[in-house]
């Protein structure tokens, strides 16, 4: 794990409240424009880990539990696009100094579209990583599938990294371990269960496969767009079109990844956001 020396952690985490949810933010500190990072469905904040290790020499980086995930608060309702981005622009108040950039990966990239779109006086540019619209409702229907599949709880660590490993069979060892040390709570029975709740994500699917067209049109900000080159989710069909309708927004492919880029392959998306953030500070000027 990213620990400094002596053990004490490389990051401080912190909390902000909306409306009566309480949003925990990974703060890794660093120098520059503030940098949010934002993960994918039944993900937490910790899996951006080696990427805002990256690129905290460049920029302040926070990295964020959405609502219903790792250590913020799971509210009854309010898990539309809308609301995702209106906790995004409230830690952006809270914690950042001036406009911030953005990054999410799968819902993550949803939501830091939705941000430029809904809130484009708290944002200099976003990035999404393996989402846009026109994504095929088979690739919906595939995914809901697995998510809700997933095992309730583990009666061991190793049997939920077994888990892991099967599901995400393409993901290094550390971000295994990432997943499974953050992703993970005891439970009073002495099991470990996932830090996110069955009817959270399903409403957050729900939501998630709605049609994005009009949000894409409304943003007026500099974006890119990374895409799997092996993705069998945000497939090259749904990226072509993107790249059409949008001839502005950076489109990116990363080679020998599939959906979970940022996972795969850090390093990479580490310099290709880096790349952006200088096309978009010039833009900018």
């Amino acid at each position: 794990m990213p620990d400094v020396a002596g053990g004490a952690p490389a990051w401080t985490d912190r909390t902000v409240e909306r409306a009566g949810v309480l949003l925990h933010v990974v703060d890794w500190g660093g120098s520059g424009p503030t940098l949010l990072l934002t993960h994918g469905i039944t993900a937490q904040a910790h899996v951006w880990d080696p990427v805002a290790m990256a690129l905290r020499d460049r920029f302040r980086v926070l990295s964020l539990d959405q609502r219903g995930h790792g250590d913020s608060s799971t509210p009854p309702a309010g898990y539309a696009a809308t609301d995702f981005a209106a906790d995004m622009a409230a830690v952006i108040d809270a914690l950042a100094d001036g406009p911030a950039l953005a990054m999410g990966h799968s819902l993550g990239g949803r939501n830091s579209l939705a941000l430029a779109a809904l809130h484009p006086e708290r944002i200099a540019a976003a990035a999404s990583v393996e989402f846009g619209p026109w994504i095929s409702e088979d690739s919906f229907l595939r995914l809901r599938e697995r998510v809700l599949a997933a095992p309730a709880s583990f009666d061991s660590l190793e049997a939920a990294r077994a888990y892991l490993r099967a599901r995400y069979s393409r993901l290094p060892a550390d971000a295994i371990e990432r997943r499974a040390r953050f992703g993970l709570r005891l439970t009073p029975d002495r099991r470990l269960a996932w830090k996110h709740e069955r009817r959270s994500v399903a409403e957050t699917l729900e939501f998630l496969g709605r049609d994005l067209a009009d949000l894409i049109e409304a943003v007026r900000v500099p974006v890119m767009v990374i895409h799997g080159a092996e993705s069998a989710f945000y497939d090259a069909p749904a990226f072509e079109r993107l790249q059409s309708a949008r001839p502005d927004f950076l489109c990116r492919q990363v080679p020998r990844a599939d959906h979970y880029v940022p996972e795969e392959r850090p390093a990479a998306v580490a310099e290709l956001f880096l790349d952006f953030a200088g096309v978009a500070t010039r833009a900018g000027r």
